[in-house]
């Protein structure tokens, strides 16, 4: 099995870098966890990426005797589409040094429904195409990210749908598929999110 895990795990790394000479831009001035391992004292701190609800950071800020909150990293002041937005990004994190690490990534161009509704004419076909391009650039930051916080030993959790595409994306597979990491599908109907609502 472990055999089996490490041929897997090289492969998804070869992967990895073939996407990271493609989106080498981004790459240009990564992360370094070095210079973050020991901890900053204090409460523990909560901080979301590519938010627009900050769910997450709201139900942190009423524990507030146990969590600090801080702005997420979204539009308008950080665009984790140029190369300025990313480094702007990093340079927050390494100074709020979170605990927990919220990412929820657009899921659109990988979401199995915008690929069956939108892939009808060969405009939408090359639309679409475009859009994951892009997402993709999205993607190999967040790898980024998320080993930035496995090797502080931090809490980081992606969320996307379950049946998104993006999960086989060469920097997802290489990110999660690490020792310790776990993969939990959770029914939101658990909490009473149903669509449509008479259902």
């Amino acid at each position: 099995i472990k055999e089996c895990y490490m041929t897997q795990h090289d492969a998804n790394l070869e992967k990895l870098k073939a996407y990271r000479e493609k989106f080498r831009s981004i790459y240009e001035a990564p992360l370094d966890p070095k210079r973050n391992m020991i901890r900053r004292p204090g409460k523990f701190r909560v901080l979301e990426v590519f938010t627009w609800t900050q769910m997450v950071t709201e139900c942190a800020s009423l524990m507030s005797d146990y969590w600090e909150c801080y702005e997420p990293i979204t539009l308008p002041k950080f665009d984790l589409l140029t190369e300025e937005g990313r480094q702007k990004a990093r340079d927050y994190i390494e100074l709020v040094d979170p605990d927990f690490l919220m990412i929820a990534d657009p899921c659109g161009p990988f979401s199995k429904m915008n690929i069956n509704m939108n892939q009808r004419t060969p405009e939408q076909v090359r639309r679409l195409h475009d859009k994951q391009e892009q997402s993709r650039a999205f993607l190999v930051f967040v790898e980024e990210l998320i080993h930035y916080q496995y090797e502080r030993h931090r809490a980081v959790v992606r969320e996307n749908p379950a049946t998104a595409l993006s999960w086989k994306e060469a920097p997802m597979l290489a990110a999660f598929n690490r020792p310790g990491f776990a993969a939990v599908i959770t029914d939101m109907c658990m909490y009473d999110k149903i669509r449509p609502d008479n259902h």
